[in-house]
């Protein structure tokens, strides 16, 4: 019965191609960034420092997915997700 089972396992797993060896692979991540500015531009710091860490990582295809402006819209956070 074990080996049975250790068989239909090993062809289960065996038969299906995992997704990085088929190098069409797509990796998503999420990066945060926090800025602060009593000039208005909090939410382009926060923005730009998100970016920067994706592109560090090396993802360039990003999409804003969610922002938090602390009240007096002095202090901003954002979450990028991004994909490469």
């Amino acid at each position: 019965m074990t080996t049975t089972l250790l068989t239909v396992s090993a062809a289960v797993l065996g038969a299906a191609p995992s997704a990085a060896a088929s190098g069409s692979a797509v990796e998503t991540r999420q990066f945060s960034g926090e800025g602060s500015s009593s000039m208005g531009l909090a939410y382009y710091y926060a923005y730009q420092q998100a970016l920067m860490k994706a592109d560090d990582a090396g993802f360039g295809d990003c999409v804003l997915i969610d922002s938090y402006t602390w009240p007096g819209g002095f202090d901003v956070w954002v979450l990028l997700e991004c994909t490469r």
